[in-house]
């Protein structure tokens, strides 16, 4: 889920994505892992009004290395 006007590492609408994993079992969401452009391995900084994760493409069943992968576009 894009939160693009997420105030993230101090910095206002700078933007984040939250990810979450889906159980159909419990018909749950948990939430899995929160980036921002200040999260390790994710490109550029946080910036006033960036609005980074306005636009998010999702995919299913996306793996490298035996691991569920993130992909950033």
């Amino acid at each position: 889920m894009g939160v693009p006007e997420e105030n993230a590492g101090g910095v206002s609408d700078a933007g984040a994505v939250q990810l979450f994993r889906y159980s159909a079992s419990a018909n749950t969401l948990t939430p899995t892992l929160y980036i921002h452009q200040g999260t390790a391995g994710i490109p550029g900084t946080n910036e006033f009004t960036d609005r980074f994760g306005e636009q998010v493409a999702l995919g299913y069943g996306l793996r490298t290395a035996g691991r569920d992968a993130l992909g950033a576009c």
